[in-house]
């Protein structure tokens, strides 16, 4: 797991001293080829994440990225489903006229 220190924007750090933000870790959510997102976690205090923090972190990340592919797969399935409607239904019309 690598960590990597990162400079806030000067109006980020405005933004964030305003709502009392000392610390930030983010998770990137890929579902691959792709980054489907980040996830971030926040804190008051100036004070390191755990291990275990990130790790339950990086678990939650990680279960959404495979609810957004089920959401994705569904969404595949379900126009599958109503093109072989429209098929059986164009078939089942042609045979009533042939028949």
């Amino acid at each position: 797991m690598a960590q990597v220190k990162v400079e806030v924007c000067p109006s980020h750090r405005v933004l964030h001293r305003r709502v009392f933000i000392r610390t930030v870790v983010f998770t990137l959510r890929c579902a691959s080829p792709s980054v489907v997102g980040l996830t971030p976690i926040r804190r008051t205090q100036v004070r390191a994440f755990t291990d275990k923090e990130i790790q339950l972190l990086e678990t939650f990340a990680s279960q959404a990225v495979i609810a957004i592919d089920n959401v994705r797969l569904f969404t595949e399935l379900q126009a599958s489903n109503r093109e072989l409607t429209d098929a059986l239904e164009r078939q089942t019309a042609t045979a009533d006229i042939l028949v």
